[in-house]
């Protein structure tokens, strides 16, 4: 609930409908696509960790563990099961490197509000491209 949470708030602020026409081709969407569903899954662990006890989250942890069902996805090419966990690993990665860096430099009224251009950027938030989106 937490995730879905983050994206209305995200929805509130940014348009999250409006990305499809912002976008300039499909590597600079997927780039885009990683930095909101990373955002929201660094609020849900945030929130997991803030909020639940140590019991509560072992519990948690340890359903969805094992009710997920991921027989086919295991079975898919790794082309295939990379490409749909990629925005929310690899995108949770780069939102951890943006809040830390934005948070270290302390520069909230400076902070960039340009979108990742690509997926480079994702990948490789310390890329000399992804530290100047960041603004380091």
């Amino acid at each position: 609930m937490a995730h879905e949470i983050v994206h209305a708030l995200q929805d509130q602020h940014f348009d999250l409908i409006a990305i499809d026409d912002f976008a300039v081709d499909s590597d600079h969407e997927a780039a885009i696509t990683a930095l909101i569903e990373g955002d929201a899954t660094l609020g849900m662990t945030d929130y997991m960790l803030g909020y639940l006890d140590p019991l509560d989250l072992a519990a948690l942890l340890g359903e969805s563990l094992t009710e997920a069902d991921t027989a086919v996805l295991d079975a898919a090419p790794a082309y295939i099961s990379e490409g749909l966990l990629f925005s929310y690993d690899a995108g949770q990665t780069f939102a951890t490197a943006l809040l830390t860096t934005t948070a270290a430099t302390a520069r909230s009224t400076k902070h960039s509000t340009t979108s990742p251009a690509s997926t480079e950027q994702i990948l490789h938030p310390r890329s000399t491209s992804a530290r100047m989106l960041i603004g380091q």
